[in-house]
Formats: C-alpha cells, structure tokens, sequence
C-alpha cells in the first residue's frame, strides 16, 4: 500500500490527467478534421446486392404475388421485391414526391397495403428511402422510409 502511495504523487495525476486531454483532442481532430463523420452528398444513394442462398437464380423478382400465406420479413427490401407496409398502426404512412422528409406528401399509405418496390434505396435524412408502387392502383407511387416497410416472402 505504501507503494501505491508513493507511485499517485501529485505530479503523477496531473500528468495522467494532462495526457488524457491531449488523448481526447488528438481524437477529436481526428473525427472531425482527419476522418469526418458525415462527408456525405444528400443524393448519394446505396447500393445493395443480394445473392440469394442457394444460388437459384432462375426465379423472376416481379412474379411474386401477395397472399394470405406470405411471411413478412422486416429489413429485406430491395428494388423488385414486393413489400408491405408494416408498423405504422392507424396512421399510415406517408408518400413523398422526393426521398427525404422535406418531400411533398402525395398520399398516406395504409397499414397493411402492398407496393412494389421499383426505385432506390436513397439515403437521406439519416434513413432509407425507396420508391414504391402500389399493387392495386399503379397511380399511388411515391418515396417512403423502409422502416416501415417489410418484405414479403412466399
């Protein structure tokens, strides 16, 4: 114990605690002049690619038909895919002209309703967007963020 002591002298933690702050500004210049965070253009968009298990290629993404029997998987949506929208409660969901919430609302979408996805994604507004179609009405498309949208899977 008497080692302890004689090692945490004054001098000892103010020097511990003055390299601490150079550490913390060394990586604060590092975040945001070295390696910015968000260096990001607005209309960048992302592109995902998936290779199905199995290597089956041979089936058409635009053959698939919603039924009563399809499973809804949350975050599987890519262009082509039909989805559902799903977690909006009684409220819907909004349609935009343009991805971002800065869009012009055109129509809000039911809990429920299936669209095709035919645009995207774009991320903007630090979510993803995609431009979908409805299945019933090809005049209802619009922008909508994907966290409220859920693939579907025969």
């Amino acid at each position: 114990m008497e080692k302890i002591k004689a090692l945490l002298t004054k001098e000892v933690i103010i020097g511990a605690v003055i390299v601490a702050l150079l550490l913390c500004c060394l990586m604060l210049f590092l975040q945001v002049g070295v390696f910015p965070y968000l260096n990001a253009n607005a209309n960048q968009k992302a592109y995902v690619h998936i290779t199905p298990a199995g290597g089956n290629n041979s089936v058409e993404q635009n053959s698939i038909e919603a039924t009563p029997t399809l499973q809804v998987h949350p975050g599987e949506v890519v262009q082509g895919n039909v989805v559902v929208v799903n977690g909006t409660g009684e409220d819907g969901l909004r349609m935009r002209s343009e991805p971002g919430t800065e869009g012009e609302i055109l129509f809000i979408a039911g809990e429920n309703e299936y669209f095709n996805v035919i645009d995207g994604p774009v991320i903007r507004d630090n979510l993803i967007w995609w431009k979908i179609q409805s299945l019933s009405d090809s005049q209802k498309t619009g922008w909508s963020a994907q966290d409220y949208l859920a693939s579907i899977q025969p």
